[in-house]
């Protein structure tokens, strides 16, 4: 159910940008190159197959077993995330369709206390669905399952979203 609402938030919100933009700009040096843009395709599968990871391993699970407070902690985790992300996406969207913020850099709401309020509600979320998973999982299920938000984490910081971000407001605001 976690996933349904990520998915549906995420595709809402990345469709909702595309009708607006007319584009997604992260993908415009790999449009003309079909190899570059392959790489790119299995790159997000394998990211959905290591975020998947905690989830998989639950579902091969055939006990049933009492909820305990590491999945309240997990629950309570995700939905501060889920939530906190969705406002961060939200107050950013309406920053933008503000015509007299061309070009500005947004300065309020949450994005008054951090640059990527949206990238630190995500990794929460991520976090989150590990915590709830973990006390089921056991043995290289555990590895491999903090493997889910550990690789979110990274992939935000270092690679697909905060790099970008950063490279366009150097650009833009330097």
């Amino acid at each position: 159910m976690y996933y349904i609402f990520l998915i549906f938030r995420l595709g809402a919100f990345l469709f909702y940008r595309i009708l607006k933009v007319g584009k997604d700009s992260r993908f415009d040096r790999m449009r003309n190159n079909p190899t570059r843009l392959l790489i790119t395709w299995m790159i997000q599968g394998i990211w959905v197959l290591i975020t998947l990871l905690p989830t998989l391993y639950l579902n091969q699970k055939q006990v049933d077993k009492p909820l305990t407070k590491t999945d309240y902690v997990g629950w309570i985790l995700w939905l501060f995330g889920f939530i906190f992300e969705t406002i961060a996406d939200k107050q950013k969207m309406s920053f933008k369709n503000n015509l007299n913020n061309k070009n500005a850099f947004i300065e309020t709401g949450l994005w008054k206390y951090s640059r990527h309020p949206n990238y630190f509600g995500e990794m929460c979320a991520w976090f989150g669905l590990y915590i709830s998973s973990s006390h089921m999982l056991v043995g290289y299920e555990r590895f491999f399952g903090v493997l889910s938000p550990i690789f979110v984490t990274l992939l935000i910081s270092f690679l697909s979203g905060i790099p970008i971000l950063e490279r366009q407001a150097m650009k833009l605001f330097a």
